[in-house]
């Protein structure tokens, strides 16, 4: 087997990623049932976790399927989550959002 040597910057980057996953989880806003009677608005939901402190805030496929729909992942602390639930909610004009833990 081949030894694969890292250098001494890489292994840094990986100690910082590692850390910063552990301190920093990532959560999505789930396309609840509320969503089949009204537009999944990712503008607004990005404005809305960016404005209550979200961090690297981007869309992927809903559990990582291709045939699911987009929704809105992005890192925080997890004191902040409810926040950032309440701020979603208010920009959407109802209590029905769900934010949850990503782990797919």
């Amino acid at each position: 087997m081949e030894k694969m040597e890292m250098s001494e910057k890489n292994l840094r980057k990986i100690i910082r990623e590692v850390l910063y996953k552990e301190k920093y989880p990532t959560f999505y806003v789930a396309n609840s049932s509320y969503f089949d009677t009204h537009p999944y608005d990712v503008n607004s939901i990005v404005k809305a976790v960016r404005a209550s402190g979200g961090q690297n805030i981007r869309t992927e496929p809903s559990h990582g399927w291709s045939n699911q729909p987009d929704v809105v992942v992005f890192e925080s602390a997890e004191d902040m989550v409810e926040d950032i639930a309440a701020e979603v909610s208010r920009a959407l004009g109802t209590e029905w959002v769900h934010i949850r833990e990503k782990e797919w």
